[in-house]
């Protein structure tokens, strides 16, 4: 697999192409018009947005793209976050590494069956471009751009609020912080510690807090048992209708907490998340407004050995990663 980059002028579609011998084979265009083209990318960067303008929640704003970095080994594709309730203003940045994007192409490779000697292309461009008109030809209704008159919000569901003070069992640095109270963490640690058989799994109802200094801590504050069709060592079934049927019926849902084993057939596992589990964090920010978290412990959790135990995922520049998680020091929450 080889890859290349291609910068026109500030527009709001991302182009990424599948290419063998010179012949474009497969693409995928992200239109950051739109949500729900990479939706974990606009949450983050729209959260980034109402933190630096609390004001400005619930107001229309919009996305720009640019590509910075043409000639050095890390090129990145520059979102900027414009509010467009009166003038234009700036209000966030995201800067994504192009890397973050090639798993686009890698899984539409596979959908091609192809394995080795293919090419992936990203570019920044336009729906006006007659190159992406070229592109468009294919017959595959995935691939057509409709133009659209939605007009995006920034969030609203927040709070400015800070939390109290709190103990810290994973410190990243990241953007975004998984916050438990006292009581909720003891709950989950407590099933984690009890269980050695089955795993068990509950939605998070979350309040978000943004602050001004760059961080956003999602604070999980409840908790609702997940149903399950089948349980089992290494596996958690839930039909996929009745899982959104429990989103939908509970207010503030923003995350996932569910248990592994301690290792499958004999090889140690870590906290983290499984393909699964993955593809669950990604359905779930789709049905849901907040930014999400996805904490995992292990059967036969220890308070100490909490860092090994336990851990905490969530979207960053649009992947799946490895999160601050922090514990409220107050016992009556």
């Amino acid at each position: 697999m080889t890859t290349s980059i291609t910068q026109n002028n500030k527009t709001d579609q991302l182009l990424i192409i599948v290419t063998k011998n010179g012949q474009a084979l497969a693409c995928r265009v992200l239109d950051f018009t739109d949500p729900a083209s990479y939706r974990p990318l606009f949450k983050e960067l729209s959260y980034r947005c109402v933190m630096a303008r609390p004001d400005l929640a619930g107001t229309p704003w919009t996305v720009v793209l640019e590509m910075e970095g043409l000639n050095t080994a890390a090129p990145l594709v520059k979102m900027e976050g414009w509010s467009i309730s009166g003038d234009p203003q700036l209000l966030a940045v995201l800067r994504v590494p192009v890397e973050k994007f090639f798993w686009i192409g890698v899984a539409l490779a596979r959908q091609l069956g192809l394995e080795h000697g293919y090419a992936i292309q990203v570019a920044v461009t336009n729906r006006g471009n007659p190159v992406v008109k070229q592109w468009m030809q294919w017959e595959d209704d995935d691939f057509v751009l409709e133009e659209t008159d939605s007009t995006m919000l920034l969030p609203a569901e927040f709070s400015t609020e800070p939390l109290g003070p709190r103990f810290s069992i994973h410190r990243r640095g990241t953007f975004m912080r998984c916050v438990f109270t006292g009581k909720v963490y003891r709950k989950f640690t407590l099933a984690a510690a009890a269980e050695k058989e089955n795993e068990q799994g509950w939605l998070a109802q979350v309040r978000v807090h943004l602050y001004g200094d760059g961080f956003c801590d999602v604070l999980i504050d409840d908790l609702v048992e997940a149903p399950a069709s089948q349980r089992g060592r290494g596996f958690l079934k839930t039909p996929g209708h009745q899982f959104l049927k429990i989103c939908r019926s509970h207010e503030r849902v923003g995350g996932y907490l569910h248990l592994h084993p301690r290792d499958v057939e004999g090889t140690p596992l870590a906290p983290l998340p499984s393909g699964p589990d993955v593809t669950l964090a990604w359905n779930l920010d789709a049905s849901v407004s907040s930014l999400i978290v996805m904490p995992i412990a292990l059967f036969g959790f220890s308070p100490d050995r909490a860092v090994e135990d336990i851990a905490v995922c969530g979207f960053l520049n649009g992947i799946l990663v490895p999160i601050d998680l922090e514990v409220l020091c107050d016992d009556s929450t």
